[in-house]
């Protein structure tokens, strides 16, 4: 292992800490399998204005400011292990999704809102999902360790909402980097198990599965090295057990600020050339290790004599490599350096441990062992480096600000309705135990008005609902803007539909009650027009059977009774007829009697039968043994009923249901204000009708049949006459004048 330095008398730990100028900030550490260390750091450190309660009690919604340098008393255990300069950290392959900055986020609009870019959202989901794995098993490989101690584990990247939409880009920038911020966050916390554990990457390497692209395969795992701040690390012999279990470090050699320049404790573990010793001393003696004298390390030092062992004379080499790789498993493409002009200066002699059989260097891929090569010399930064390469400016985003419409789901990453509701219960459950007098008050008053009122207006609760996500394989909750409240909820069943009173919010799910299911046209009809299967005494045997002749005069079967309830139109004793006599006496349709079509049917003109019985009212009828009408015929008859154009029946056009004058006057029924009049007769078989309102609106139409009438009156949705008019114009019905 050899520290390249840029001067010797510029090391840390000599002189003041508020001396050290920028060059003393950059260093890098070269180890004799080929990988490259970058140790940088911030010339200046950002004071966090005010320090946090128990981070068990609540996290904070921004995490921001946990990346910043000058933590006095470090509230979370893995806050040294934060890197200093977390856009060179995310320069690596694994995490190169992430080298963003605020001007750099690539956003699309869709719509009124803005979202992060498709592929961009589907690579930080995948990341995510391999960095919860990876610190589920950290976190199980120390489990043992814990004697008490609980983890403080960081919130998923997905609580800080990257993946939700917003109609003010900025603020949706905002909400990327904290997401961001927690990405690095959690990558510390598996560095923080990593260092309290033996062969901690042996461990992960056996129980890690990936499920994710071949990027994220086993064997670049153990090219994750783990990020320290010596000026902020305040664990006891933390450099002395980390050097014990071979693992890279990544020093930081930043320093404090004025306001903190005077604080003693952040050199109390800077690693000193005796600690190193101690550590590699500690090495050799644990059980069953056998390793070689640290080329498996690339830890930076302070207060390195100038003679010392660990320490080479720099010796310039051409083209060095770009400033900011090789950072936290970076890949390193050594091609481009020359060897040295110059022998590099002879080092004192080694300490040789003969190397574990068939063991790649640490940091090293597998297929990468037999290509070892002797140790290089160590890299040589000059005093102005070459400027970090930053990533892609996006377009700037024109934008117009608009109010906030969306409220967040609450859901977490991967679970399913069941988890949440279960968890929302378990929360209320907590929560009523510990409910003031005026909160149950509020809450019992919005379970009382969601009773009464079951959509909420444009200030009432909030609506989410549940469907599934293709990508996810589970039901993902979306919230419902206000101006689509109204339209989703009439696609739900009341028993689709469930009220959180602790939160104020709908959840409207189909999974609810899969067995709930809307009226389908035919079962409104059954009830609107006479269902007679459906009347409470339709099979019993004191059934009173009208003549053909008293149906016409009786206020029963085959009536068109438009806007009515259903319940005002069953009768109290079923009056029956055949359908051949509501044929001819209701409709004054007059089919010739024909022999019985014994012919098979097929389905569809099955359901045409079904459908002309329930246009006709006569559903549920018997038929007539004597003059039996062809199942045929009714679908011909279905036909002709539903036709624009001539049809093989016409009804007559003295239809007594369209006379003012009768009882059975459908469009009284239907609407009161109209007023219909005949004027003449057209052509002998076509009727003149004034149709108006009583206001000045008037139509005169050609009326060639009736039963255009009747369909419109049956299944139209009109309720002004204009509306009537112009829907009875689409059945064939010519308007004559308009005024």
């Amino acid at each position: 292992m050899s520290v390249s330095t840029s001067s010797q008398s510029n090391l840390p730990g000599q002189g003041t800490s508020t001396s050290r100028g920028p060059e003393t900030l950059r260093r890098a550490v070269v180890t004799r399998d080929k990988l490259l260390f970058l140790l940088l750091g911030t010339e200046h450190m950002v004071t966090l204005p005010c320090r946090l309660g128990n981070p068990m009690e609540c996290f904070p919604s921004n995490p921001l400011p946990y990346l910043e340098r000058s933590w006095t008393i470090n509230s979370i255990p893995y806050q040294p292990f934060v890197p200093s300069d977390t856009y060179a950290a995310c320069r690596c392959r694994l995490l190169r999704c992430l080298n963003y900055t605020r001007s750099s986020v690539p956003l699309e609009l869709l719509g009124k809102k803005w979202y992060m870019r498709a592929d961009v959202l589907r690579d930080w989901r995948e990341l995510e999902t391999i960095v919860l794995r990876l610190r589920t098993l950290s976190q199980s490989a120390v489990s043992d360790l814990q004697r008490g101690r609980l983890i403080y584990s960081w919130p998923e990247p997905s609580r800080y909402a990257y993946g939700r939409g917003h109609v003010d880009h900025t603020k949706l920038t905002l909400m990327i980097i904290k997401s961001r911020a927690a990405f690095v966050l959690i990558l510390a916390e598996i560095a923080f198990h990593s260092a309290r554990r033996e062969n901690f990457w042996d461990e992960i390497g056996e129980g890690f599965q990936p499920s994710g692209p071949d990027g994220f395969h086993g064997g670049r795992l153990q090219r994750i090295g783990v990020f320290v701040d010596v000026g902020d690390c305040n664990f006891a012999d933390a450099f002395a057990t980390m050097i014990s279990h071979r693992i890279p470090l990544w020093v930081y050699w930043g320093h404090l600020d004025k306001r903190h320049a005077a604080r003693q404790v952040q050199r109390q573990y800077e690693p000193t050339e005796r600690e190193l010793w101690d550590a590699l001393k500690r090495r050799e003696e644990i059980p069953g290790t056998v390793e070689d004298d640290g080329t498996r390390l690339a830890i930076g030092l302070h207060r390195v004599p100038p003679d010392s062992r660990f320490v080479r004379s720099p010796s310039p080499i051409q083209n060095p490599p770009k400033w900011g790789v090789g950072v936290w498993g970076a890949d390193v493409d050594w091609s481009d350096i020359s060897p040295p002009s110059e022998p590099p200066v002879q080092e004192g002699p080694r300490i040789q441990y003969p190397p574990v059989p068939n063991s790649p260097p640490w940091g090293m891929e597998a297929w990468r062992a037999d290509d070892l090569v002797q140790e290089r010399p160590c890299v040589v930064w000059s005093a102005n480096p070459p400027p970090l390469e930053l990533p892609v400016q996006g377009p700037r985003i024109q934008y117009k600000p608009l109010e906030k419409t969306e409220k967040h789901h609450s859901q977490r990453l991967g679970e399913t309705w069941q988890d949440f509701l279960s968890r929302r219960e378990a929360r209320s459950t907590k929560t009523m135990d510990t409910e003031s007098e005026p909160a149950c008050q509020v809450r019992l008053q919005r379970e009382e008005h969601t009773k009464r009122f079951r959509v909420p207006g444009s200030k009432g609760a909030a609506v989410f609902t549940w469907t599934v996500d293709d990508e996810k394989g589970y039901c993902v909750r979306r919230h419902v803007h206000r101006g689509e409240v109204e339209d989703v909820w009439m696609q739900y069943q009341d028993s689709q539909c469930r009220y959180d009173a602790f939160h104020n919010e709908w959840d409207l799910n189909s999974d609810f009650d899969p067995t709930a299911h809307f009226e389908t046209e035919e079962e409104e009809d059954e009830e609107l027009y006479f269902g007679v299967g459906t009347a409470p005494e339709a099979t019993e045997p004191s059934a009173i059977l009208l003549h053909s002749h008293q149906l016409v005069e009786q206020e029963g079967l085959g009536l068109c009774l438009v806007r009515q309830e259903g319940s005002e139109l069953r009768p109290e004793k079923l009056e029956t007829a055949t359908l051949e006599e509501i044929l001819v006496m209701v409709h004054g349709i007059f089919i010739p009697p024909s022999e019985t079509d014994g012919a098979s049917m097929s389905t569809v003109e099955t359901q045409k039968v079904e459908r002309c019985k329930s246009l006709l009212s006569g559903k549920a009828t018997e038929r007539d043994s004597y003059n039996v009408i062809p199942n045929k015929q009714l679908t011909l008859l279905y036909d002709g009923l539903l036709s624009r154009g001539n049809v093989p029946h016409r009804f007559p056009a003295e239809w007594s249901d369209l006379d003012p004058s009768s009882p059975r006057y459908l469009l009284k029924v239907y609407n009161k204000t109209f007023k219909v009049s005949k004027i003449r007769m057209a052509e002998g078989v076509e009727a003149v009708y004034a149709i108006s309102d009583g206001k000045e609106t008037s139509y005169e139409l050609i009326v060639p049949r009736a039963s255009a009438v009747l369909l419109a009156l049956r299944h139209g949705s009109s309720h002004t006459l204009d509306e009537l008019t112009e829907y009875l114009c689409t059945w064939g019905i010519r308007l004559l004048t308009c005024k």
